[in-house]
């Protein structure tokens, strides 16, 4: 195989029984994608075996998690190894054992688009393109990290510490958590103020 034959075959369009779609309770449809199990079988037979995926971190946050992953391949023609990364975020679902294999999947799915059309490069890149450079993310990872120092606070004097540096959109909050231990006060009968 050389170059153009390799460039030919990434470029297809996946077939359209490798196509699943997520849609939402009502029957709306979310977006397209290729299953894992696909993709997996797919690679196995364009790179003949000399692929490896791999995830390179995961993390749980507030709204759920979020990983990275890397996919080598072997580029048919000259033996080349090439790797694509892929990011993926999750919200958090009621077993959390059950997300990672999820994330995981998710991971893989947004490295192998970005080898071409045939691994589903193509599916939902309107809705992708729609995205407005402006849009601001739902989760704000600076903020969660705050919050985590200001909820993992012990007492006044240690939630104190951070005052000066908070964000102003935690002020609220920070004061919850300040109030958080007023309550403790007063629920086991002492009568000292915290503040």
């Amino acid at each position: 195989m050389d170059n153009q034959e390799y460039i030919a075959l990434i470029s297809r369009e996946p077939t359209p029984d490798m196509i699943s779609e997520k849609r939402d309770k009502d029957g709306n449809l979310l977006y397209k994608y290729i299953k894992k199990s696909i993709l997996q079988r797919e690679l196995l037979n364009l790179y003949q075996g000399c692929s490896k995926w791999e995830m390179l971190r995961e993390s749980v946050i507030k709204g759920g998690m979020w990983g990275t992953g890397i996919l080598h391949v072997k580029l048919p023609f000259n033996g080349e190894w090439v790797y694509y990364t892929g990011t993926a975020s999750l919200p958090h679902e009621k077993k959390l054992r059950l997300g990672f294999p999820s994330l995981e999947a998710h991971c893989m799915i947004n490295a192998c688009k970005k080898i071409g059309p045939y691994f589903g490069q193509n599916l939902n890149i309107d809705e992708e393109d729609a995205i407005l450079d402006d849009e601001v993310p739902e989760t704000n990872i600076e903020h969660e990290r705050w919050e985590k120092l200001i909820d993992d606070c012990n007492s006044p004097e240690e939630l104190a510490v951070y005052k000066p540096q908070i964000p102003k959109e935690l002020t609220k909050f920070y004061m919850d958590k300040l109030k958080s231990f007023t309550k403790n006060v007063k629920s086991n009968g002492l009568l000292q103020n915290t503040h």
